[in-house]
């Protein structure tokens, strides 16, 4: 069997150095966190969304206040 160039050498004796484990776990912790990322979205917009409503109800509330007084 005869290797292209461009093919690493398989380390057989491989020893995992600092900076490798480094990247390692930060692919991890990514994956992890793109797997949770709908809902993480979904958690952050919904508490936007409800606060969005509160204003919007409160702001209509104190306008029909205002409207009935007249």
């Amino acid at each position: 069997m005869s290797r292209t160039g461009k093919e690493k050498r398989r380390n057989i004796n491989f020893r995992q150095t600092p900076k490798e484990f480094r990247s390692a776990r930060q692919t991890q912790v990514f994956l992890h966190f793109n797997k949770n990322l709908p809902y993480k979205v979904y958690q952050f917009s919904k508490n936007l969304v409800e606060r969005q409503m509160t204003k919007i109800s409160g702001q209509i509330t104190r306008f029909t206040k205002k409207t009935s007084k007249v």
